[in-house]
């Protein structure tokens, strides 16, 4: 990979170090004067501008590698507020992404009763750099309560991209950072009540989204059934209590249609269990794992990529097992009607809560 410095005339050679089939996340942060370039959320290099940003209108990716998805996204307003008219629910997660303005000290997200800043506050969420911590706490009729304080984590502190994802329970609210947990906050008014989401501070914040769980079971058509190079993510929570969850590629709606990917991890057993069904029989189980990154009421992520000859599944960006096919891609019965099946019976013991479902690339 060659990255320009200061000059057009001199270039240098930056290895990312990236071994064939590796999952990597590639950020690239436009500011007044330079291109910042991140991989996997550190900070790889910087690009002085060379022609006016106004002028650039393409993104073009090549090189032989599989893109799983391409976002762009501009900075929010500040006291940009997100409306949740309903109001939210036991089990939602909101999720912002975003990074520290260059100098910038603290940032505030606000759960609200409103939509208006006077509105009382059910959570505030306030990283403060400067004193090397995050406040949480709560607002009832312009007063304060109590406030909670835990130590900033080094991603905010560093100015590198973070991911903000707050999980809402039915008395509290949990807290991850970059995946790792962060704090928790036991919730001083009703979440029901909560009916806006001010973002406001020295913070880049240019994602805000809800994910609200499905349904289950989940079932999602895949029009043109799975292609090589095609990408299916589920973004999930295991219940507590829960010994497991599956997740199917199926071809079919039926109960009793073929599986050609039977991914299922059990938490009581520290395995993922991996099988096919065709014919109305299940095939021998694979068990081997280089390791089991599930645990119970945590967040995870599954991405699971289609090769011609294979299925690389990936869990919280990080590669973990790959299922060689057992039923061929073009088969008559795959070919005519595949589908994803996120797959819980009332009767069975695995279960989770999915609160996100995308497939990418098909």
């Amino acid at each position: 990979m060659q990255v320009g410095k200061a000059s057009e005339s001199e270039e240098q050679e930056w290895t990312m170090n990236r071994t064939p089939g590796q999952y990597f996340d590639a950020l690239f942060v436009c500011t007044d004067d330079k291109y910042h370039v991140y991989v996997n959320g550190e900070h790889f290099t910087d690009f002085n501008h060379r022609c006016g940003v106004p002028d650039v209108s393409h993104f073009h990716v090549q090189g032989n590698m599989d893109i799983k998805d391409v976002e762009y996204f501009e900075p929010l307003e500040d006291d940009f507020v997100k409306q949740i008219p309903s109001g939210m629910e036991k089990g939602d997660v909101v999720v912002f992404k975003g990074f520290m303005r260059p100098g910038g000290d603290v940032f505030s997200v606000n759960f609200m009763t409103g939509y208006t800043a006077d509105s009382d506050i059910a959570l505030h969420f306030n990283p403060r750099i400067g004193e090397g911590q995050v406040i949480m706490n709560c607002c009832t009729g312009g007063d304060w309560g109590e406030e909670e304080k835990a130590d900033i984590p080094s991603v905010i502190a560093e100015g590198k991209p973070f991911e903000i994802k707050i999980v809402t329970k039915r008395n509290k609210f949990k807290v991850y950072v970059n995946g790792n947990k962060c704090m928790k906050f036991d919730a001083r008014l009703n979440v029901e009540d909560i009916k806006g989401i001010m973002v406001k501070g020295e913070a880049f914040i240019y994602q805000v989204k809800l994910e609200r769980k499905l349904e289950k079971p989940v079932v999602e058509s895949l029009p043109f059934g799975l292609r090589e190079g095609g990408w299916i993510v589920v973004q999930a929570i295991p219940k507590k209590g829960s010994e497991g969850f599956a997740v199917n590629l199926c071809c079919g709606e039926d109960d009793d249609c073929d599986v050609a990917f039977h991914f299922n991890p059990r938490l009581q057993e520290n395995c993922s269990i991996r099988n096919t069904f065709s014919g109305g029989d299940w095939q021998e189980e694979e068990r081997d794992q280089p390791c089991f990154p599930f645990e119970k009421k945590e967040t995870c992520e599954i991405a699971i990529n289609i090769k011609s000859d294979k299925f690389v599944t990936y869990v919280n960006g990080e590669h973990y097992i790959d299922y060689n096919h057992r039923l061929s891609l073009d088969s008559s019965s795959c070919k005519r009607n595949w589908h994803y099946y996120y797959h819980t019976r009332i009767s069975s013991p695995y279960t989770a809560k999915t609160i996100g479902l995308y497939i990418i690339n098909l």
